[in-house]
């Protein structure tokens, strides 16, 4: 298995198209501190209309195409009722879970308040969007987003407009899995992390390659 730990050598060296926007990679893993340039973007689906500014609800609101809301008191428990082409809506605040992304599809996941969650977990899943959070890893609970791959790799995943800091000793910023098709990364701020900013696994010839 190989990995790569400098955030440009996906374009040269990974099979599945990966575009790397403006996201700023300020970890101590890498420690670049430099913005990857943009590429021409693969087409990921519009999931829905702007989110609606609910900061100061108490509530997470799982908002349905024809625009009716069901309220939930987690996200996780949001995500698992969530239906092709929802959107779920977090308030500001500090929400202490993993949150685990499985078998979805057309799914935008959002904060217009920069709320605060453990992290995010995505597998099995189709065009989801992850945008707007404050995620800052803590304890033995993983990565800030993992991205898992082999049989059970994403495709069309759009990671956008999040901070993620303080990812636990021995994790990444964003750990994204083999065969990961038309990942994008667009305008991350990545920092202050023990390991990796962001971390590429690619199931390839069994080898492992680290780069300072």
């Amino acid at each position: 298995m190989r990995f790569f730990t400098r955030i440009w050598v996906c374009f040269c060296l990974f099979a599945s198209p990966v575009i790397i926007s403006g996201c700023l990679d300020d970890s101590n893993g890498n420690g670049t501190g430099t913005t990857t340039p943009t590429t021409s973007a693969p087409k990921i689906s519009d999931l829905s209309p702007p989110v609606t500014d609910n900061c100061a609800s108490s509530k997470i609101q799982l908002k349905h195409p024809d625009n009716t809301i069901v309220e939930f008191e987690t996200i996780q428990s949001a995500i698992n009722s969530a239906k092709s082409h929802d959107q779920v809506q977090v308030p500001s605040g500090t929400w202490n879970e993993l949150v685990r992304i499985e078998k979805k599809e057309h799914l935008s996941i959002l904060s217009s308040c920069m709320a605060q969650v453990t992290g995010f977990r995505v597998s099995k899943s189709e065009d989801v969007k992850i945008e707007g959070f404050r995620i800052v890893g803590t304890g033995s609970s993983g990565h800030g987003v993992e991205l898992t791959g082999g049989e059970t790799s994403n495709d069309g995943i759009l990671i956008t407009k999040n901070e993620i800091t303080k990812v636990a000793t021995g994790y990444n910023g964003i750990m994204i899995g083999s065969q990961a098709e038309g990942l994008q990364l667009s305008e991350n701020f990545i920092h202050d992390n023990s390991g990796n900013g962001i971390f590429f696994v690619d199931s390839g010839s069994g080898e492992k390659d680290d780069e300072d």
